[in-house]
């Protein structure tokens, strides 16, 4: 069995690796024992993930577990026959995620449920900045979303677009856009949770005092103001449980795919002390992890 890994530097990726593993070992599948796990981690790199697919195909792998869009989009192209199973990716039917030997876990939350959710907690916004890369599919359709139900929220919206070539001027680029916002979402992205990027990111949008929301715990432990989001380990295991069907031999027709059983709200208190945000006890007893 082939895992293929989109990126170790995003904590939530390993967390979802993590809920594979364990995942499998539950439903009898052990490495080691009964089973051959042969992971690649990718690192972003579209060329490699597909290399490393058509290779599994020649040596005759019976399954490919696949972690991210990037991932799966590059091992669809790759074979049309041996069964994928994905974890950790957005909207599986709006990114192309559909064909006879493809099913599994996405993380999919509407985005309409988490631009509400931050609203509970940041009074008084009329401007969303939407701030994603338009080279990672499902951040643009992530944001393409945001930007349809913005309206039906109350909110005027701001695309903000990147590329990868972007980055090296990315303050300068955020200075022009962050002060005519009220509020930054920054949708499901490799790239703008990149760990060294969303601190950039963060820098310049705490520098007027423009709250961040975004799509995962990780964000949040460095400084976003919050994040409602699937439990990523959890996703990892359900889709541990497709893979297992499948090693199984029940047919892919049989596993239709699913979308996260746990979400979790995840708060940054100390954030939100910073930019004077009332804080009510009501909403913080919603919250699953407070970060200080």
């Amino acid at each position: 069995m082939g895992v293929l890994q989109w990126t170790e530097r995003i904590e939530v990726y390993r967390e979802a690796y993590r809920g594979v593993v364990d995942g499998l070992e539950e439903k009898g599948f052990v490495e080691g024992k009964n089973l051959r796990i042969e992971y690649v981690n990718v690192e972003q790199d579209w060329e490699r993930a597909r290399a490393t697919v058509e290779e599994w195909v020649v040596r005759g792998v019976e399954l490919i577990i696949t972690l991210g869009t990037g991932s799966t989009l590059a091992a669809m192209r790759a074979t049309s026959t041996v069964p994928i199973v994905y974890t950790i990716v957005g909207d599986p039917m709006a990114t192309g995620l559909t064909a006879p030997n493809v099913t599994g876990t996405s993380m999919k939350i509407p985005v309409y449920d988490q631009l509400k959710m931050a609203l509970a907690f940041v009074p008084g916004v009329k401007t969303l900045g939407v701030l994603h890369c338009a080279e990672m599919p499902q951040a643009v359709v992530t944001a393409k979303e945001a930007l349809k139900v913005a309206p039906y929220l109350g909110l005027e919206a701001e695309e903000m677009v990147l590329d990868r070539s972007d980055l090296a001027s990315l303050e300068e680029i955020l200075v022009k856009k962050i002060p005519l916002i009220d509020l930054l979402y920054i949708p499901t992205d490799p790239v703008m949770h990149d760990p060294e990027v969303f601190r950039r990111i963060y820098r310049v949008a705490m520098a007027y005092e423009v709250p961040v929301v975004g799509v995962s715990k990780d964000v949040v432990e460095r400084g976003a103001l919050l994040a409602y989001h699937p439990d990523f380990y959890e996703i990892g295991r359900q889709a541990a449980h497709q893979a297992a069907l499948v090693l199984s031999g029940v047919p892919m027709e049989n596993i239709p795919s699913e979308g996260p059983i746990v979400r979790l709200l995840s708060f940054n208190l100390s954030t939100a002390r910073r930019l004077s945000l009332p804080v009510d006890r009501n909403l913080l007893q919603r919250v699953d992890n407070i970060y200080y």
